[in-house]
């Protein structure tokens, strides 16, 4: 308790209390699913259910970065008020076009895509909401950004947990009914399109300069001067993501039992999750404080440190936990048949405990207008991860080892991009060599 209030004391009084707000609707949103997975495991089969609907969330987190790397974090750092109007619209038309560009791709190759993978025959079907949920997800992270920009932490709080509440009942209420794999993916589609709903509405509505017309040459004006988002940050994020999801298309076509991939996802799920609660709503708020002090100040330092040393002192002991009684954890939970997914969970560890510190400040990047160079580390990235997995497949031919090698080399990238945030939130003339 000493170490939190002395971390507590370090912090302004306004960051804490947006922390909080952020956090509140964060844990609502994060902790109702990991309850609801006490009774959807039961309801739902980890090789017929869980791999297909990992294998869907894969599809649409890529994809969705593809439609909202472009200019989506410009929505928070324009310059002026006007300006992020225009990367709002300029966000939501690239969704549209990005979402209709894959429903007429899905058309000639979802057949051939989907048996590459392995993917069971009732996600021939199901596949055709990914288009919709990209879009969806687009609407969602557009209209936060723009909430995050005017600290409207509670608007993004309560959209949060009017998702999660949706997204509970409808993959309940589909698995008992369909008993297969349309109830879990129909009711996250679900949940985006409320959530999507109401945040649009809520934004709409309050902030009635959003529905100001915006000339087509000040669009274009305003999407030249921000490019750099666009030239860099597009491919960095697309790299970023699907290098994220890799092991789940690896997996579906590589491993050696067809649930390896269900018992990975959750694994991943029940680990991500309940830290995002606290790293998530850090995160948030320390974009927007971040951008706030660099624009100032001329440097993030302060704040830099202090959001550091408070990811690290509370990310420490459950990460330790889970590294140590990960199978004991998930067999208690869910029942024997999920223990290798507590595992895969020892194993993420490796690389999460990184994550959650140097992730959230890993923006600094874009505050910094460091894009270039994120892309070049993108590169190495989607490379070094694809030999990680042969080195462990041709080597090993194990679900386990190709995990490791890849969770060792995410913590080595990790580790540099903490080093180059902080170097940025000085504002230093430091150049990678």
């Amino acid at each position: 308790m000493n170490v939190l209030s002395n971390l507590k004391n370090k912090l302004s009084e306004d960051f804490i209390k947006s922390i909080l707000t952020v956090m509140g609707g964060s844990t609502f949103s994060i902790v109702l699913p990991i309850i609801s997975t006490l009774w959807l495991v039961r309801i739902y089969d980890a090789a017929q259910d869980f791999t297909p609907f990992a294998l869907f969330i894969s599809f649409c987190a890529t994809l969705a970065a593809l439609a909202n790397s472009h200019y989506t974090t410009a929505i928070l750092v324009a310059d002026t008020e006007r300006e992020s109007i225009t990367m709002l619209r300029l966000t939501l038309l690239i969704n549209v076009i990005v979402a209709v560009s894959v429903s007429v791709l899905l058309i000639f190759t979802r057949v051939p895509l989907l048996g590459f993978l392995n993917a069971s025959p009732s996600f021939y079907y199901t596949v055709w909401l990914v288009p919709l949920t990209v879009l969806l997800m687009g609407i969602n992270t557009a209209f936060t950004q723009w909430a995050y920009r005017f600290k409207q932490f509670k608007r993004v709080a309560v959209n949060r947990m009017a998702q999660a509440v949706v997204t509970m009942l409808c993959q309940t209420a589909f698995g008992l009914w369909f008993k297969n794999i349309q109830g879990l993916i129909t009711g996250f589609c679900i949940g985006q399109l409320i959530a999507s709903c109401i945040l649009a509405y809520r934004c709409l509505h309050n902030d009635r300069q959003l529905l100001l017309p915006v000339p087509h040459g000040e669009l274009k004006k305003d999407a030249v001067k921000y490019k750099l988002f666009f030239r860099f940050q597009t491919p960095a994020d697309i790299i970023n993501v699907f290098t994220q999801q890799l092991p789940s298309f690896l997996l579906s076509k590589f491993a050696a039992s067809p649930a390896d991939l269900g018992y990975y996802g959750q694994a991943y799920r029940l680990i991500v999750a309940p830290s995002s609660i606290i790293t998530g709503a850090v995160a948030d708020v320390f974009r927007q404080k971040a951008d706030q002090e660099y624009k100032e100040k001329g440097n993030a330092k302060a704040v830099f440190l202090r959001t550091a040393k408070i990811l690290g002192a509370i990310m420490i002991v459950p990460c330790i936990v889970v590294a140590v009684g990960g199978p004991w954890i998930f067999k208690i939970l869910f029942g024997a048949q999920w223990q290798s997914a507590g595992v895969y969970a020892q194993i993420l560890i490796i690389m999460m405990l990184p994550k959650f510190i140097a992730s959230p400040l890993s923006y600094m990047y874009i505050i910094a207008r460091k894009q270039k160079e994120d892309f070049y580390l993108h590169i190495y990235i989607v490379v070094s991860t694809f030999a990680s997995f042969y080195l462990g497949y041709k080597l090993y031919g194990t679900t386990i080892m190709m995990l490791t090698f890849f969770c060792i080399n995410y913590a080595f990238i990790y580790f540099i991009y903490f080093v180059r945030s902080y170097k940025f939130s000085k504002n230093e003339k430091f150049i990678l060599k």
